[in-house]
């Protein structure tokens, strides 16, 4: 009995997935991978681009990407950071383990300013094995000064 599995974590801190391999058993197959980081930072000056980048995984070897951006406008600085650091492979072991950071900072303009890491990994079993998937993560959400205007 084949067993297909899709394992995917967004905004990734820490994941690990260990499958143990028995001398008789068969390889791990893997079906699809998708890795990236992105980071947005909209434009408030009209003729400035905004910032709009992501990196993905090209193939299933080790996948390292940091991007951090700031731009600054009309006495605003607005920053966003994505980050991962994953792979996956078989030796007498099947793991899959991605470590990420995203985080970002915003002044209040119109659009979203985001950071994102994505890892998703779809594989399937050739016989039915117990496996380990742990993770961990977090979130921190800090309250900013926030600037309001009145109209007359």
């Amino acid at each position: 009995m084949r067993r297909r599995v899709l394992l995917l974590a967004a905004l990734v801190v820490g994941l690990s997935l260990l499958i143990p391999r028995a001398a008789s058993a068969a390889a791990v197959t893997i079906d699809s991978q998708t890795r990236s980081v992105h980071v947005a930072i909209p434009s408030i000056t009209e003729g400035e681009a905004p910032i709009a980048e992501t990196m993905t995984a090209p193939d299933n070897n080790p996948f390292t990407a940091t991007l951090d951006r700031t731009l600054s406008q009309q006495d605003q600085t607005n920053h966003a950071l994505a980050s991962q650091d994953s792979n996956f492979g078989e030796t007498s072991l099947f793991t899959a383990h991605a470590n990420g950071e995203t985080r970002y900072s915003a002044t209040g303009i119109e659009g979203i300013v985001a950071a994102d890491s994505n890892f998703a990994l779809s594989f399937t079993l050739a016989e039915q094995r117990d496996y380990i998937i742990s993770g961990t993560g977090s979130f921190v959400a800090r309250p900013r000064a926030h600037r309001t205007s009145a109209c007359s």
